[in-house]
């Protein structure tokens, strides 16, 4: 039944059926009424149709509804310290791939190139 589109299809085939009850009783009350009366009784009945979504709509206890906070829209942020950091004293480990001169070591004496 998840997959089954015979439903949305019904759904969509009602609407197609109201829009065109809904235009034929307007030109059936038009000829009968005239264009004036047809639309005061038309904007009449979308005032209370209105009326009552807006009265519904307030009534509502959307407080009680699970899931929802009371009121608020973002949970409360809890504010976060970091850790404190430890103090280094010493000197940090060379990394990787750095020369000797840079690190600080010295070679005892270079290789003599040739006889002095």
């Amino acid at each position: 039944m998840a997959g089954d589109h015979g439903s949305h299809r019904l759904v969509q085939f009602r609407w197609v059926i109201a829009f065109t009850l809904g235009v034929a009783a307007g030109t059936l009350s038009t000829t009968l009424f005239g264009i004036t009366d047809t639309l005061w009784a038309l904007g009449g009945c979308l005032a209370v149709g209105g009326a009552l979504g807006v009265f519904e709509w307030l009534g509502q206890s959307r407080l009680l509804e699970p899931g929802r906070s009371h009121g608020r829209r973002h949970p409360m942020r809890v504010s976060f310290t970091p850790p404190p950091r430890k103090l280094s004293k010493s000197k940090p480990p060379p990394r990787r791939g750095q020369l000797h001169a840079i690190r600080g070591r010295k070679a005892a004496d270079p290789p003599a190139s040739g006889p002095s």
